[in-house]
């Protein structure tokens, strides 16, 4: 779901779709975590569970919103109206995917792209200056895979 950040960027796809590199304007892996664990919780507290998280490309942004058990991209990249675009997001193989199974594989993808880069997004904030700051930040991304994994788990 998240390549491997380099120089302040890292791409983001989903189901072998490329939806857009996002900036380091953003906290790219807290927010995305976040928006999933969000997501997970709510299932396990029978509520309503949507996820919505939108990247900054610099220029324009991109994302991915559930609604009526349909994960769809989004963008506001289009030359002509409507400047938003909402495209509905299926499987490498074209088949549709309900919005839970969907986000079961990719939060999955998402805990297993942090984990194999977690020296790199440690230190993905270009506020983070010493090595301490960047410990701590492994530490709570080590923290919120390890949430999220246990709340799939559940579901």
């Amino acid at each position: 779901m998240l390549s491997k950040p380099k120089h302040g960027w890292t791409t983001i796809e989903v189901f072998g779709v490329q939806l857009g590199t996002a900036s380091y304007l953003d906290d790219v892996p807290m927010l995305t975590l976040d928006a999933f664990i969000q997501y997970f919780s709510n299932i396990q507290e029978q509520k309503n569970a949507s996820l919505s998280i939108t990247y900054d490309a610099e220029g324009y942004s991109f994302g991915l919103v559930t609604w009526n058990d349909t994960i769809y991209a989004i963008d506001d990249c289009g030359d002509t109206e409507p400047f938003v675009r909402l495209s509905e997001v299926k499987t490498k193989d074209g088949q549709y995917v309900s919005v839970k199974e969907g986000l079961q594989v990719l939060g999955a993808e998402l805990i297993d792209d942090i984990q194999s880069n977690i020296d790199d997004w440690a230190w993905w904030n270009p506020d983070t200056e010493t090595q301490k700051e960047a410990n701590n930040q492994k530490i709570l991304l080590i923290e919120k895979c390890s949430i999220l994994v246990k709340l799939i788990k559940k579901t």
